[in-house]
């Protein structure tokens, strides 16, 4: 959208709330491309009250830095609609009355002792900003008395101690949101800076310091004194810092540190001086100093070199200086300390409200922790220390995960953010020893019922960088965790594209890889059929490569293996180069359309049929397409929305309703009969009125599982917004249609879990596969199976 000045602010301040979330994407999309990244982390569904009441809050401790970050952040969301803030609690009367004046809010109930906030029914959530020694058993209490819990970092004084506090969430019978309020992990400039370098602005990060050198006085204490948890002042501080670089430049391997005490009055530890190692390769320096002199300026640099260019962010002028091959380019960003905490809180809310994913979890604490830790073991041992040595890998758990509009919820033992493929390995080996199953996830974008476990979910949203694009063999190597419309936008910087696009652009390339995600080209297949080589950690730890110089079978096994051989962790893809597009449209009866298939695929690239039930007619979108520019054609990829969206998208759904997607395919060749069948059921007549999609793809024999393996294909997805309480009712009908068919399921879409025969019915190359699948996880790790069927 395009905004006249002198009359933009007036324009905006008029417009509902979800509008005025499309004006901010809109802003967004004009900044450097970098700055997309506050956007992208926090979905719009989280903007966008829903239609129950918002949750209501109290805030456990008023000291300072909740009167001037928490209490200001809570207001802007309560005026959203997104929370109300119905108590304060404190043990200082004179506290209360300075955060009740400083909120100005009529009714606020006035608490002196966390018990009396937990015993309240009318509190849905607390926010606990207190002292370090006091988290851990505020936390725990919360959680036992139901609340969801929005606690201070770290989320204990010590590793041991957030790992007891862990077992105790495991164990719940029902476990509310508890998140860990690290702001620094969504302040602009940290999201700038990942941003910049998950879309390779400077390529593979090789080298990375951080340096903050400050001067704290006797009288700077405040709440923080006294410092008697392990650590001290670079516990406290030290996780905000280790929260932004494991943001920016991925896991931490190894840490050899010295840790010292300067002055007499920063007890127990005033300094550290630090060699890293990432995991993803880099290696640097990380300096945290409180006994600069007073006099002195205070510095908070990061430095990143990378193999085509380099970073520098001086966090506080809140500038980033990038440096490549295009330049040297200065970016100043809108940032504020109060801005994090707002955005972290939104985080926490949409995750109450939506189910939308948590970026501020205990889990990701504890591997900050662990890093202060691992500095403080190296110092006094002399010798380097691992932080993933400090815990075991199956430590997370969590709230209860829904997918895609909450049409799957369901609450693992285990849920393990893994943010390097060393990650992978331990959480798989130690599932492995502890007889838990396994399922890969990114980011819960998919209505698929592959995804649901009781054991082991295994997240891989962290790794998320793009590590290559080779333009002269036209492929992209890329980690499992990138979304497909960051990938695509990086693709379009250098003139390439996916052959064929993803409606969703935020899932994951590894979950749109192994469920065979895809466009609508009777040219092209699915993503799957893009894949190169692979790399996948096996159900025995290993990490294994699967390309050109594999064995057949197992290449074409593991391109789309629904999560059952492995974790994919990294993928190399080809990519063409970016066509211009021009979008026609035909309306034509449905007989019509059957006979001239052939002449349509024959003159464009891509190809949507709409068939509207109950009517004999069609509208069929196509992409004609040029490899130069030409009169009425414009590029593939649309802008900074990073896909095609030839009908703009989809309409939202109303009160009561969701969005299902259901999408079965059948050989091409059987078109003819299964549009009759369709058109002569009950089904037709019933939901007369609604469309049925109509996708096509080439067939090849890249895959065994994929819905166009041996055959070019038809998929036919009803994406419907239906109530919520009925949508088995109205699917049921389609699928038990499209099974008699021996129709393949999208395996991201919405569907009953087929057992083993229909398997072997609707794949005839079943056999192939799971002879490859019983030799690599002969245990049943990933299946998706019983284990009586294996």
């Amino acid at each position: 959208m395009n905004f006249d000045a002198k009359a933009k602010l007036v324009r905006f301040a008029r417009k509902p709330l979800r509008q005025k979330w499309r004006a901010i994407k809109a802003t967004f999309r004009r900044m450097t491309p970098g700055k997309r990244a506050a956007e992208e982390e926090i979905s719009p569904a989280v903007y966008a009250p829903s239609s129950s009441s918002p949750p209501r809050l109290a805030l456990v401790g008023c000291g300072e830095f909740a009167v001037s970050v928490h209490l200001p952040a809570l207001r802007k969301l309560e005026k959203a609609g997104l929370v109300e803030l119905v108590a304060l609690c404190s043990r200082s009367q004179e506290s209360l009355a300075r955060a009740s004046e400083t909120y100005q809010a009529q009714g606020l109930k006035k608490y002196t002792s966390l018990e009396s906030v937990l015993g309240d029914p009318e509190i849905d959530i607390v926010d606990l900003v207190l002292p370090i020694p006091a988290v851990p058993e505020a936390v725990r209490a919360s959680l036992r008395a139901g609340k969801h819990v929005i606690s201070e970092k770290p989320c204990a004084p010590t590793v041991a101690q957030c790992l007891d506090l862990l077992s105790d969430y495991a164990l719940l019978e029902r476990r509310p949101l508890w998140a860990v309020a690290e702001n620094w992990r969504f302040k602009n400039t940290t999201l700038l800076a990942e941003q910049l370098i998950k879309n390779s602005h400077i390529g593979l990060p090789e080298t990375v310091n951080f340096s903050l050198i400050t001067y704290v006085g006797p009288r700077n204490f405040g709440w923080r004194e006294p410092p008697d948890y392990p650590g001290g002042h670079i516990l406290d501080w030290g996780v905000h810092f280790i929260a932004l670089l494991r943001r920016i430049a991925g896991e931490i391997d190894s840490v050899s540190a010295v840790v010292s005490q300067r002055r007499a009055h920063l007890p127990p530890a005033d300094g550290v001086t630090s060699v890293i190692s990432f995991a993803r390769g880099a290696e640097g320096s990380f300096q945290l100093s409180f006994a600069a002199p007073e006099t002195g300026p205070s510095v908070a640099a990061l430095t990143v070199i990378g193999s085509e260019g380099s970073l520098e962010v001086d966090f506080h002028r809140n500038r980033i200086l990038l440096r490549n091959s295009q330049g040297e380019r200065q970016i100043d960003v809108d940032d504020s300390f109060n801005g994090g905490v707002e955005r972290l809180l939104t985080d926490c809310l949409g995750v109450i409200r939506h189910g939308s994913p948590l970026h501020s979890s205990p889990s990701e604490a504890l591997r900050d922790l662990a890093v202060i830790e691992a500095m403080i073991e190296s110092s006094r041992s002399g010798r380097p220390i691992s932080p993933s040595s400090l815990y075991p890998a199956l430590h997370g758990s969590g709230p209860q995960i829904a997918i895609y509009n909450g049409i799957q919820i369901f609450t693992p033992k285990h849920i393990v953010d893994c943010g390097s493929v060393a990650e992978v390995s331990s959480a798989v080996r130690e599932a492995v020893s502890a007889g838990l199953r396994i399922r890969p996830i990114g980011v819960a974008h998919s209505w698929a019922p592959e995804l649901v476990t009781r054991d082991v979910s295994l997240r891989l949203s962290q790794l998320n960088r793009i590590l290559r694009v080779d333009t002269k063999q036209n492929t992209v190597n890329v980690e499992a965790g990138v979304r497909l419309g960051d990938l695509t936008r990086a693709l379009a910087q250098r003139g390439l594209a996916l052959p064929s696009l993803a409606y969703i652009t935020v899932a994951t390339i590894g979950g749109a890889v192994s469920t065979g995600t895809h466009g609508t080209s009777p040219n092209w297949g699915t993503l799957s059929d893009s894949v190169r080589s692979m790399k996948m950690v096996l159900a025995s730890g290993e990490l294994r490569q699967f390309g050109p110089a594999s064995p057949i079978e197992e290449l074409r096994a593991a391109r789309l293996a629904v999560g059952m051989l492995g974790v994919i962790v990294e993928l190399e893809l080809e990519v063409v180069p970016m066509p211009w597009v021009r979008m026609v449209e035909l309306n034509m009866d449905l007989g019509q359309f059957l006979a001239e298939r052939p002449a349509i695929f024959a003159r464009y690239e891509h190809v949507w049929g709409h068939w509207r039930l109950g009517a004999d007619k069609v509208r069929v979108e196509c992409f004609e397409t040029s490899a130069k520019p030409a009169q009425g054609f414009r590029r593939y990829v649309v802008g900074d929305g990073a896909g095609w969206n030839p009908d703009g998208g989809k309409p939202g759904c109303g009160t009561g309703q969701i969005d299902v997607s259901m999408q079965y395919s059948v050989p091409l060749s059987e078109i003819d009969s299964a549009v009759e069948r369709i058109r002569s059921t009950q089904f037709a007549a019933l939901h007369s009125g609604q469309i049925v999609e109509m996708k096509f793809l080439k067939g090849n024999s890249h895959s065994f599982l994929g819905p166009n393996a041996e055959c070019d294909s038809v998929s036919f997805n009803l994406a419907w917004s239906v109530d919520v309480d009925v949508k088995d009712e109205v699917f049921a009908p389609f699928e038990h249609l499209m099974r008699e068919l021996h129709g393949r399921p999208h395996w991201g879409k919405f569907h009953q879990l087929p057992d083993l025969d229909y398997m072997k019915r609707a794949f005839p190359l079943w056999n192939q596969f799971e002879a490859v699948r019983s030799r690599l996880d002969p245990g049943g790790t990933f299946s998706i199976f019983p284990a009586q069927h294996l």
